[in-house]
């Protein structure tokens, strides 16, 4: 599986980098969504399977930027980390395109099952949204 990660902070995601590289044995790249995209990073993104986005620094609406996100890239699945656990701010991420949402503080214990669900073409919500 091919994977980009969109993130700011590259220090908070290289541990899960690694273990999506190691332990699931995917093609792992990352993209700073401070910076323009390059040629490149556009490239990386449409070959994509699976988009994750990084939404915990995020200073736009994460709704807003999982649907620029979906509608530039139709082709991967979008899963979301953030750190909301209300039903009332996640149901609308699903809305807007994701496929997955992972609470930041559980993702290394979900992001296994994540996984799985969205090769299997199911949703996948964190435990920790109540």
């Amino acid at each position: 599986m091919k994977i980009v990660i969109i993130n700011r902070n590259f220090d908070v995601i290289s541990a899960i980098c690694s273990a999506l590289v190691e332990e699931f044995n995917n093609d792992v790249q990352m993209i700073d969504y401070e910076t323009p995209l390059s040629d490149d990073d556009v490239v990386k993104l449409e070959n994509a399977d699976l988009i994750i986005l990084n939404l915990t620094n995020v200073s736009k609406s994460a709704i807003l930027f999982i649907s620029e996100i979906g509608e530039a890239f139709s082709k991967p699945k979008i899963m979301v980390l953030h750190f909301y656990k209300e039903r009332s701010f996640v149901i609308p991420m699903f809305q807007a395109g994701a496929s997955a949402y992972l609470h930041i503080d559980n993702l290394r214990n979900e992001i296994e099952q994540a996984l799985v669900a969205i090769q299997n073409g199911v949703q996948y919500v964190s435990s920790e949204v109540l």
